[in-house]
């Protein structure tokens, strides 16, 4: 996967999001504007949409990180040989090359 394949991902989850927060913006201008409905109907109107909008970018965030940390993990691999978690792994795996060396 190439970090062009990966602007690609990350652009399609942001074009996602964008075009579900535009849909949400539309229905709850739509539901702010009708006469029938009283404030506390307009919120429960809008309370299982704006939950259901929040799980939505909540699951393409997930995705867009994960897709991310895949990246990165492979970036390590091939610079380092190793699926380094943190930095102090990367520096024990280094330490441990030079001491057998």
């Amino acid at each position: 996967m190439s970090l062009d394949y990966l602007d690609e991902q990350i652009d399609g989850y942001r074009t996602q999001a964008k075009n579900l927060v535009d849909n949400y913006s539309r229905t709850q201008a739509e539901v702010a504007s009708d006469p029938n409905l009283t404030d506390t109907g307009k919120r429960e109107a809008l309370a299982p949409l704006h939950e259901d909008l929040t799980a939505k970018i909540s699951a393409l965030r997930a995705e867009e990180k994960g897709a991310i940390k895949r990246k990165r993990e492979a970036l390590e691999k091939t610079l380092f040989g190793i699926n380094a978690g943190t930095s102090s792994d990367v520096v024990s795996y280094r330490d441990a090359q030079d001491r057998a060396t």
